[in-house]
């Protein structure tokens, strides 16, 4: 039997997954532990790219680690600082409102694994991986792809490999079907409901995962935060928008691509297409509110009604 979702389809019920998972792991608790991660879900793909990207993103802090006055750099304190970390690993104590926005990366990412490994890769590691990172990866992940490239770099005695080399067509794509399955029975999504959330398909386009733990820009939300909410009547006293897409400045596009749609800038031009292509005003909107969730990006779905106000003048 075919499946009833698809990777793209799947995408559109990102906060749908996330929101579902988080209310039942915190219906009687304030915090999940380390011992729950690799059965939070019935899907192990995302249990353990949840876990390593925490992984990933713990070892970032201990880099952070510096003083001007003390020499971190001794073994005694580096041993000493290891034991530590290892102890902190095995009390994991995550919170809700932390838990969801990392629980929704790893989705994503589970996702582009199922797509495309390469540029799934891509997303984790920026331009080059050598074969310690791809072991540590796999230990999570078990992925045959991952496991084919190592194999290539180690009997070529090679320590390092620039993804853009890697041939797409060499590499096994893993099989999304009971994947795909898993998910569509947890989210109780029927076959007429998928036809009417799902998006073209398209090769999705990521941003590096590593800019995500090292970025220090501020966000859609801080961006907005401090402007006035224009009133329709404002709204209409702008100049009249001809073409939606053409009328985004590139960097908000870049933004509103990275915080709404996981970077995934093929989707992106698929939902405003959409909105473009919308009949009404009525229509246009609805499209917004399906995809750009006001609970957890209000400032972006404000900005694009404003456009579509806009668009939409008499």
């Amino acid at each position: 039997m075919e499946n009833i979702l698809t990777i793209e389809s799947a995408l559109t019920n990102s906060n749908r997954f996330v929101k579902k998972v988080a209310t039942e792991l915190y219906a009687s608790k304030s915090v999940v532990t380390g011992s729950e991660l690799p059965k939070m879900t019935t899907i192990r793909e995302i249990n353990f790219i949840f876990i390593y990207i925490l992984l990933q993103s713990w070892k970032a802090e201990t880099k952070k680690i510096k003083s001007p006055y003390f020499n971190f750099e001794n073994e005694d304190v580096k041993n000493a600082l290891e034991k530590l970390m290892n102890i902190l690993s095995n009390h994991i104590a995550i919170e809700r409102e932390n838990f969801e926005p990392l629980l929704k990366q790893s989705f994503q990412l589970t996702l582009l694994y199922f797509k495309n490994p390469i540029t799934f890769l891509n997303q984790i590691f920026q331009d080059k991986v050598n074969t310690k990172e791809l072991k540590e990866l796999n230990k999570f992940i078990k992925a045959d792809f991952v496991t084919s490239i190592i194999d290539f770099l180690e009997s070529n005695n090679e320590y390092q490999i620039m993804l853009s080399e890697i041939e797409p067509s060499s590499i096994h794509v893993p099989s999304s079907s009971d994947f795909l399955d898993k998910l569509t029975v947890f989210l109780g999504i029927s076959e007429i409901e998928n036809k009417l959330s799902s998006i073209p398909e398209n090769e999705f386009k990521t941003n590096n995962l590593n800019d995500t733990f090292q970025k220090n820009e501020k966000t859609l939300n801080d961006q907005h935060s401090q402007k006035t909410t224009k009133t329709i009547l404002e709204s209409h006293a702008s100049s009249k928008v001809e073409n939606i897409l053409k009328s985004i400045p590139l960097n908000e596009q870049f933004k509103i691509t990275n915080e709404v749609f996981g970077g995934m800038k093929s989707v992106y031009d698929s939902f405003i297409e959409k909105v473009e292509k919308a009949p009404s005003f009525a229509e246009a909107t609805l499209l917004v509110d399906e995809y750009v969730s006001k609970n957890e990006h209000l400032n972006t779905n404000k900005y694009l009604l404003e456009m579509i106000e806009r668009k939409f003048i008499s």
